[in-house]
């Protein structure tokens, strides 16, 4: 028999342009073109991979970049195959791996019998598929784990993660691959999980801390590293959903008083207790870690007073049981960590009770220094950002929400959906009815409605607020529908809450329930000893309600009350003060008042307290038989409820001395097919108006009227002022 004379021949691989010619060949010029150098790329040349890139391309359809599909993958398989075996092993343990050839992690790996040399694997020996960096592409990658066992995957992960822990690798680098092992058997693994997920929220990255930590504690048999394990649990997963950090809160409050957790490692689930109003748990676990704490510990004091701090910030009327500080706690280094955590709190409180103007600007140098990466940072913020919409710097806050949420981490819905909720409330401030809203059920649709505990009450009353303005009834007796938790009114935003429960039933024609909501507000920021109408204004909104009720006298007294107690920088609650006070006085004073109203509500921004302010004032000009002036100001009027997206204005009604509220200022009966500004018309000429009375009290001519009225007759199919009368009796 012959001997063979046949011997292998290495071709190299194509070049860019025999990568183009041979595209062009099969997927046409025009698509080559667009494709070749990605192509080339993944490829290295390898025609083989070559046309099984055209193939894919060919079944996914046009593009603008090459896909690597079924066919590719194939082709890689095909490849490592033909190759011989020490090129398939090393291609496995690179894929594993993630890094360089020439890493020294490799060769341990491959456990290479003598004679051997992983530096035979390079570009040509493997087809192009390997290279100085590693494997060529991911979709290389891909290809190579999706052919192995799910044994030997498992074994080839354990393997790299014990090298790179005996080696001193970091826990962030040695992880990743323990995620993806069979079993953690060794107490070094489930502490490396727990050390990764720690830096991982440090970095920022909750999805990553989350995966490294769920697998922690679901092999850990340890109590006290659970402990850890759940505590540091629930900060990322509070971060991306509040509601899923429920779960471990009871288990961190039996480890708590086990004394598996130090303040610092508690801190973080105690705020959560309170975001989701269980306020009894929270005050009893800071009760516990203040017994056993050490009273020389600063860092134990910083704490726990910051922990009361929040507390009683966010649940003013709640009790702290015990020492308000230790002996450490009044250490200047204590003080010094303290006032660093709770630099949002110091300026809420600044603002609210003194409305200092340093306030604001120490805000937003706050605000300068802050990253959105834990819990302290996040509350901080909140609360300056708050600071800065009591004290009327709506500019400056809705520019930070701006950039803190695009500074914030996109994966971490918790905080992004805290700053649409602050971004909303600035837009309702401003007026801008319509963004408010919309950033309101942005906010909302980021958290579920559990998830959000009692911090919803901040969206839900600036969409309720809103949706009331702007008329859409349907949608806000669905947002009352919403449920709440019953400790939200133990908090502020309750009284948020309240406050626009409050306007709804008023604008729907109920001020005995408005009037309820109202005076409960006042009940709790009296008892809080936090009666501030930067918080809530209810004097002004209870004196509305009752003069929308004929109690006159009530009305003036309180919102006199409410004049006296206000800063003279509070333009915008004094605004609103004065529109309610002229609504109880009559000819020039009720002018004066609304003139004062007007150069107030322009100053603050409030253009939909403007709008009626203004409507107010030509309502009373009118009254007074000054029709230029009533015609200039309903004018006006009628540009900022424009511009607000009010859809309709009308004077506030006035009650009289006697204490009976005038129907013709207020009731208008809307009919069907009747618009708005014909149902009007319909009823004053019931109410027995002459047609020149209608035109004067409209701004219209008498002509204008007539033709109406011609139109409703038709309309309703009614011929004269009594059927009229009669018919929108039965309507009522």
């Amino acid at each position: 028999m012959q001997p063979t004379r046949s011997h292998r021949v290495r071709l190299p691989l194509l070049s860019p342009d025999g990568t183009y010619r041979l595209l062009a060949d099969r997927l046409g010029v025009p698509v080559a073109r667009r494709i070749t150098g990605e192509a080339h790329r993944i490829s290295g040349g390898n025609p083989l991979l070559l046309h099984a890139l055209a193939d894919d391309h060919l079944t996914g359809g046009p593009g603008d970049r090459p896909v690597t599909g079924e066919a590719f993958r194939e082709a890689v398989l095909s490849c490592l195959y033909r190759c011989e075996h020490l090129v398939l092993k090393a291609a496995r343990v690179l894929a594993v791996t993630g890094g360089p050839g020439d890493s020294p992690l490799v060769p341990l790996l491959l456990d290479l019998p003598g004679g051997l040399d992983v530096r035979a694997v390079d570009a040509s020996t493997s087809a192009g598929l390997v290279t100085e960096e590693g494997l060529r592409h991911p979709a290389v990658v891909r290809a190579v784990l999706d052919s192995m066992t799910v044994e030997e995957h498992g074994r080839l992960q354990r393997a790299t993660a014990c090298l790179l822990y005996d080696d001193g690798a970091p826990p962030a680098r040695i992880a990743p691959h323990l995620l993806k092992t069979d079993e953690l058997d060794e107490t070094w693994m489930v502490q490396v999980l727990l050390d990764a997920g720690e830096q991982a929220l440090t970095d920022g990255d909750a999805d990553a801390a989350r995966q490294y930590l769920r697998r922690a504690n679901r092999d850990t048999t340890d109590d006290c590293l659970r402990a850890r394990i759940r505590s540091a649990l629930a900060r990322a997963e509070w971060r991306l959903d509040p509601q899923a950090a429920v779960p471990h809160l009871l288990g961190v409050a039996t480890a708590v008083r086990a004394g598996h957790l130090s303040s610092r490692q508690a801190a973080g689930p105690i705020q959560y207790l309170l975001w989701h109003g269980q306020t009894d748990r929270a005050r009893e676990l800071v009760r516990h870690l203040e017994e056993r704490a050490d009273r020389h510990d600063p860092q134990s004091a910083t704490d726990l007073i910051v922990m009361r701090s929040w507390l009683t910030t966010l649940y003013p009327g709640t009790p702290v049981d015990g020492p308000p500080a230790r002996t450490a706690g009044r250490d200047p280094l204590t003080l010094a960590r303290v006032k660093g955590q709770l630099r949002g709190v110091a300026l809420l409180g600044a603002v609210l009770e003194r409305g200092e103007a340093s306030a604001v600007e120490d805000a937003d140098h706050v605000l300068a220094t802050l990253r959105l990466d834990d819990e302290t940072s996040i509350w901080n913020a909140v609360c300056a950002v708050i600071a800065l919409i009591y004290a009327d710097r709506l500019d400056l806050a809705g520019d930070w929400c701006e950039r803190l949420d695009h500074g914030a981490t996109g994966r971490h819905r918790t905080p992004r959906a805290l700053l649409a909720a602050l971004s909303a409330a600035v837009a309702g401030r401003r007026g801008d009815l319509v963004r408010a809203r919309e950033l309101a059920e942005v906010a909302l649709s980021r958290l579920s409605p559990n998830g959000w505990g009692v911090m919803i009450g901040m969206p839900l009353a600036v969409r309720l607020r809103a949706l009331t303005c702007l008329q859409e009834w349907d949608e806000a007796a669905a947002c009352l529908r919403t449920p709440v938790p019953p400790a939200l009114f133990e908090t502020p935003f309750g009284l948020h809450y309240l406050h626009a429960r409050g306007l709804h039933a008023l604008a729907s024609g109920n001020p005995e329930v408005a009037l309820a909501d109202f005076q409960l507000c006042g009940q709790l920021m009296t008892s809080w000893r936090l009666d501030l109408s930067s918080l809530v204004p209810w004097r002004t909104e209870a004196a509305r309600a009752l003069r929308h009720m004929g109690r006159r006298q009530q009305a003036e007294k309180l919102v006199r009350e409410e004049l006296d107690r206000l800063r003279p920088d509070q333009v915008r609650h004094r605004g609103a003060a004065l529109r309610v006070l002229a609504t109880v006085e009559e000819g020039t004073d009720r002018i004066r008042h609304l003139h004062g109203a007007v150069r107030l509500l322009r100053q603050s921004g409030d253009r939909v307290e403007l709008a009626h302010a203004l409507t107010d004032l030509g309502h009373a000009y009118q009254q007074a038989g000054d029709l230029r002036q009533a015609r200039d100001a309903s004018r006006r009027a009628r540009e900022v409820a424009d511009e607000c997206g009010i859809p309709v204005l009308r004077p506030t009604s006035r009650a009289h001395r006697n204490g009976v509220t005038d129907p013709g200022d207020e009731a208008v009966v809307l009919l069907t097919g009747l618009n708005d500004t014909e149902s009007r018309v319909a009823t004053l000429a019931a109410q027995g108006h002459t047609n020149r009375e209608i035109a004067e009290k409209m701004f219209l001519t008498v002509s204008a009227i007539e033709q109406r009225l011609t139109r409703i007759y038709r309309k309703l199919d009614v011929t004269s002022r009594s059927e009229l009368a009669a018919r929108l009796r039965l309507d009522r």
